[in-house]
């Protein structure tokens, strides 16, 4: 065996060892069997052997190589398996210049100014939205539609230029107020997208404001989730090229892993354009993280009826689908809902931050003649809405218990709940969404209150349950604090009353119970000998830290598939660095 690396300098790296040994601090292993051992043993891709220092030692002594990592008194857990990621999202934000610390309208149009200078001229300025990210909270509504300048008053500081400044995608905030998207554009900008003062709305949810003589302002707001204006005109703006997604994903990766995040987990789906990023990122051998990706069907625009399509072309997504242990597609996501909204989003062929189709929609018939041919085909469905339960319990009526997931779940009826139960449906939560952004508006209503985010009750009947970050924020730390505390942005606790659940269920659900809902519980979430060796080293204990900390934790370093891909396990105090490279 080995010296400890920490003993050897910088001299010799873990790069070329291809056995780790982990000592001396708290490990949580998620395995029943062993839950705190003294020592880890790492062989290949894979834990080898758990237990005490003495006997770990001694089947470390048999290897050829084996490097020692001195935990330093740090906690270890399994990589945490988030199961709504859109993990692309996050590089793609960071793409926009940055609108964050503005107080003023003034402040806006000064910061417009400085970057309108800084850019090529006739070059497009396109920003982030205005706020904070990243829930882009406002304390009065009215603030945020103020704070959006005219496109006369951004004619005054960026004239020779198309200026665009972004609304925010609703699912980032979904706040205790009517939802609403602003957006702003000088007139440079207005006259390259085609947009007139003859211009009709697209939908009825969009609204062109317009001065008392009939004139564009330059001021939109749309009553939606998604931006329309962004797919149907301002593209002509900026639009995701395959290598934006690319890039966006690299960045991403570094992201998820300074977190602890070792697999993600795409429920909404995936349109082919994010598809190829991650196939191209693999390839390439920069994959660092696990990816299992759901199909996004785009039935809009296909003249053949859905279930007719699971015989012709996508029998491909039974089973394992397509793919290995590290990029994987299978599964159908299923929409049993069409908007006019959604319906013109789709025509425009371009999914934008979304990264997954608007084309899914479906009536409730077809829905459920599509989960009949999908379950005779074996072929996992994914979604979001409750009434997935009922369509997913007729379907089970006839072909037995199914291992389906339900998504985006926060209310959650004992119906359902018994839904779910009875057929081995899959439940992933959103606490931030559930508890953080709308549990103050809930709280006065008695009905909801019983059924909100129901974990106690759903972990005593053994349910299948995983949590989600939906990249709101991408630490999946913070939905487990909501999970914990069950608080409010306001400050506001919304207690279960069925109980609390403890630290140690909580971090289950994000590993275990996670793995157990992709159905790959023999292979992921618990660092029990067999199974991949994921996992993170973390900045403080996730057991005894105050719980106020939790949302801060971060990764000092992160193996996945036996290899550190982020951070140093040597020097823990150091500031972690990424390692890339496909596993």
């Amino acid at each position: 065996m080995n010296a400890p690396r920490a003993d050897r300098g910088r001299s010799g790296t873990t790069a070329g060892a291809t056995a780790y040994l982990l000592v001396n601090g708290r490990i949580a292993t998620m395995d029943a069997a062993v839950p705190s051992p003294q020592a880890l043993l790492i062989d290949g891709e894979r834990v080898a052997c758990i237990g005490s220092r003495r006997d770990v030692e001694a089947n470390a002594a048999k290897l050829p190589r084996v490097d020692v990592i001195d935990l330093r008194s740090r906690c270890v857990i399994p990589g945490l398996i988030d199961m709504h990621a859109h993990l692309d999202r996050e590089g793609l934000k960071r793409r926009h210049l940055a609108m964050s610390g503005l107080r003023s309208r003034r402040d806006v149009l000064d910061r417009i100014g400085t970057l309108a200078g800084s850019m090529e001229q006739g070059a497009w300025l396109v920003t982030a939205p205005l706020g904070e990210p990243p829930f882009y909270f406002f304390d009065d509504p009215g603030h945020e539609s103020d704070l959006y300048p005219t496109r006369w008053e951004l004619d005054e500081v960026a004239p020779d230029r198309p200026v665009y400044i972004r609304p925010i995608l609703g699912f980032w905030r979904w706040s205790p107020w009517p939802e609403c998207l602003v957006s702003a554009a000088n007139s440079v900008a207005l006259d390259a997208v085609g947009l007139t003062d003859d211009t009709a709305p697209p939908t009825p949810t969009v609204e062109l404001e317009r001065d008392p003589a009939g004139r564009l302002t330059g001021r939109f707001f749309e009553r939606t989730t998604a931006s329309i204006l962004e797919l149907t005109h301002f593209s002509k703006a900026f639009r995701y090229e395959n290598v934006d997604r690319l890039q966006a994903l690299d960045v991403s990766q570094r992201v998820a892993l300074s977190t602890a995040t070792t697999t993600i987990f795409e429920g909404h789906g995936v349109e082919p354009a994010v598809h190829r990023a991650y196939a191209a990122l693999h390839r390439a051998g920069r994959m660092a993280i696990r990816a299992e990706l759901v199909f996004s069907p785009d039935w809009s625009n296909s003249a053949v009826a859905p279930n007719e399509l699971i015989d012709r072309e996508l029998g491909w997504l039974a089973g394992n689908g397509r793919g290995d242990d590290v990029l994987r597609m299978r599964g159908i996501f299923i929409n049993p809902l069409v908007t006019e909204d959604d319906r013109v989003r789709s025509k425009t062929g371009y999914t934008g931050m979304a990264g997954y189709h608007f084309g899914s929609g479906l009536s409730e018939t077809t829905t459920l003649d599509l989960l009949k041919a999908m379950a005779r085909a074996g072929i996992r469905a994914v979604g979001l809405t409750p009434v997935l339960f009922s369509l997913f319990d007729r379907v089970a009526e006839d072909v037995g218990p199914l291992h389906w997931l339900v998504q985006h779940c926060g209310h959650l009826t004992r119906r359902n709940s018994a839904i779910a139960m009875r057929h081995n449906i899959g439940l992933s939560f959103l606490p931030v969404e559930a508890c953080y952004k709308q549990a103050a508006k809930l709280r006065d209503d008695p009905s909801h209150v019983a059924d909100l985010m129901p974990l106690r009750r759903l972990l005593d009947a053994g349910v299948p349950v995983s949590i989600a970050s939906d990249n709101i924020p991408p630490s999946l730390f913070f939905a487990i604090w909501c999970c914990l505390a069950r608080q409010d942005y306001r400050g506001q606790v919304l207690p279960d009353p069925e109980g609390p659940i403890s630290r140690a269920e909580a971090l289950r659900i994000a590993t275990l119970d996670a793995a157990r809902c992709l159905g790959r519980d023999d292979s992921l979430g618990s660092l029990t000998p067999g199974k991949y060796a994921d996992l993170a080293v973390l900045d403080r204990d996730f057991f005894d830290c105050p719980l106020g900390d939790i949302p801060k934790i971060e990764a000092l370093a992160t193996m996945v598939c036996g290899r550190w891909r982020y951070g140093d396990p040597v020097n823990l105090s150091q500031t972690p660095g990424a390692v890339v490279g496909t596993c």
